[in-house]
């Protein structure tokens, strides 16, 4: 009996459920995550990929929108000591940023959602139509200020978000291991997955050829 291949590029995590916005404003729910896409990219450039992790089964979780609050919602923060919450200050904004930051490259989409109906707190709570992302060219120092914190964090890939207010300052927010980078491609045409498959590739040529050579 033939013993069966191993794949020779295994994945592990979770996937999950990725809910994709529709030019209609609908919601299409699709399998993603980071770890999910990975194996998949993998898979489509010939490597024998596996996948080791479990399949969310949580498709209608509710999302959870980015919130204005006042000194007195605080009142009661003792209540939520049980839950996970992240506060910062409010920030003014002349427009939001996600920067996807691939392997030493950064690819940047900005949008303005401060004339939107329910965008100015969470741009993501905005009408398709209302508006749009456009290209965006980060300055030097912050370029270089982003791939440092790549470094350090020892990313390959990060999904940057990032404030500009109307004095032309920058202000960072998080970087996602895992973030969506998806509209950025389809709207701006911007070669993200075209660099994460190039990063995936020179890793595993670099790993080949160091197994070779033992």
């Amino acid at each position: 009996m033939q013993e069966p291949k191993l794949p020779r590029y295994v994945v592990f995590g979770e996937a999950l459920t990725d809910m994709i916005r529709q030019d209609d404003g609908t919601w299409r729910s699709l399998p993603g995550g980071s770890c999910w896409n990975v194996a998949r990219v993998g898979a489509r450039l010939g490597l024998h990929t596996g996948y080791a992790g479990a399949v969310s089964m949580d498709a209608a979780t509710p999302f959870v929108y980015t919130s204005r609050l006042s000194e007195e919602d605080l009142d009661h923060a003792e209540t939520l000591r049980h839950s996970p919450m992240v506060f910062q200050e409010l920030i003014p904004k002349a427009c939001e940023l996600r920067v996807a930051c691939v392997a030493g490259k950064t690819f940047a989409g900005a949008l303005d959602a401060s004339d939107t109906s329910r965008g100015q707190t969470d741009w993501r709570r905005v009408a398709p139509e209302e508006c749009r992302w456009q290209q965006a060219q980060l300055p030097t120092e912050v370029a270089s200020g982003l791939q440092a914190l790549m470094s350090e964090l020892d990313l390959v890939f990060g999904a940057v978000d990032l404030i500009c207010t109307p004095s032309g300052e920058y202000v960072f927010l998080e970087v996602n291991p895992g973030g969506e980078w998806g509209m950025l491609e389809r709207d701006l045409r911007l070669p993200i997955s075209e660099a994460i498959a190039e990063a995936l590739l020179e890793d595993y040529v670099h790993t080949h050829r160091h197994t070779e050579q033992r």
